[in-house]
């Protein structure tokens, strides 16, 4: 199982640095905690998507998944895309809002198992090494995917193989260090 607690080495690139971002994401959500097999948490949410939307994935464009910190050992996951991709069928899906004045982006090519070793070494490794001028303004972050044509291979009641590899970015809210 992928466990986010296990930490396990991860090389993160230098991030970009991008400013103003406004998103209204339609989707669904479950909470997890430390130590919960991330694995089954996304198959449960993929599963209900396809259920809801009639899509294995959300739109090569326009698909997230954010997470977002409840406590310091629960959190949410939102897995969905923007309003714009889903226009008729809005109503019966949860809604999230996302106003980051500053944010930064780090790209990643990952084995699908080693998402959560990436996000543990930005938040871990990255931010006290590097990152001397900005502090993450929360304990969320958006995960973005580029299209995967092996992603559409994936059986609809299988999980995705933990060898897949996902190619996107990591988008985590900034702030200077000492801001309130």
């Amino acid at each position: 199982p992928i466990i986010w607690s296990e930490r396990v080495p991860v090389t993160v690139a230098e991030p970009h640095e991008r400013k103003d971002l406004s998103l209204t994401l339609v989707g669904l959500s479950r909470q997890f905690q430390l130590g919960d097999d991330m694995a089954a948490v996304h198959h449960a949410l993929m599963t209900e998507w396809r259920a809801r939307t009639g899509k294995l994935w959300p739109d090569e464009t326009s698909g997230f998944i954010m997470v977002m910190r409840v406590d310091d050992a629960r959190f949410g996951v939102f897995f969905g895309e923007t309003v714009s991709e889903v226009e008729g069928r809005v109503e019966d899906l949860e809604r999230v809002d996302v106003n980051w004045d500053r944010y930064l982006a780090f790209p990643f090519s990952v084995e699908s198992a080693r998402i959560g070793n990436f996000v543990n070494a930005i938040y871990a490794d990255w931010f006290p090494r590097h990152a001397h001028e900005l502090e993450p303004a929360s304990g969320d972050h958006l995960q973005i995917y580029r299209a995967n044509p092996e992603m559409e291979l994936v059986e609809p009641d299988l999980p995705v193989p933990p060898t897949l590899v996902a190619e996107g970015e990591i988008w985590v809210p900034v702030r200077g260090v000492g801001w309130i």
